[in-house]
């Protein structure tokens, strides 16, 4: 028997893994003389409790938004311009805005919404020979993800999702990320 199954609870960037346990109605219930095995007949759900499937290998929802730096930050450190992709209607869309130390990266522009779940934290230099000006992200759970305008605008995902918003065409799922930027 093939069965198909939908999770139409699953969230962006989350990962899952599944495996099924079926209980189905027996179509020889008292049908007398029908069934191979006649006890088969006396039951009516055939139950799979003791033999459920293996889990499946892990599948990952990719996140709807994705958050780069735009410009290097400000050298009085007291901005940084950023770059967040959103997957809304079936289309990728971008937004540019310039935050400060406390504020949510996002924003809204034009009915879609590009708030994301990081907040700004700080913005210093770098250590070392050649200082960069790094942008430090917060989410809600602790992750903390440090930006750094070369890098971001050097980062395969960016150059993808600027190329899918450059040419007005909407991929057929939304990027799957390598990281959760």
């Amino acid at each position: 028997i093939d069965c198909w199954a939908f999770d139409d609870t699953a969230k962006p960037g989350e990962t899952y893994r599944y495996r099924v346990r079926y209980y189905m109605l027996n179509p020889l219930y008292k049908t007398g003389n029908v069934a191979k095995n006649p006890g088969t007949a006396l039951q009516v759900w055939i139950v799979n409790d003791d033999n459920n499937s293996p889990w499946s290998s892990a599948i990952s929802t990719p996140p709807l938004t994705h958050v780069f730096l735009a410009a290097t930050p400000a050298a009085n450190f007291t901005s940084a311009k950023f770059v967040i992709f959103h997957w809304q209607n079936g289309q990728r869309h971008k937004f540019e805005g310039t935050f400060r130390p406390g504020d949510t990266i996002g924003g809204s522009k034009n009915g879609i919404d590009f708030i994301s779940d990081w907040t700004l934290a700080d913005i210093r230099a770098s250590a070392g020979m050649n200082p960069k000006n790094l942008a430090t992200l917060v989410a809600p759970g602790g992750t903390i993800e440090v930006h750094d305008f070369d890098a971001d605008k050097a980062d395969p995902l960016y150059i993808k999702l600027e190329a899918e918003v450059a040419a007005g065409v909407a991929p057929a799922t939304p990027a799957t990320p390598t990281a959760s930027r």
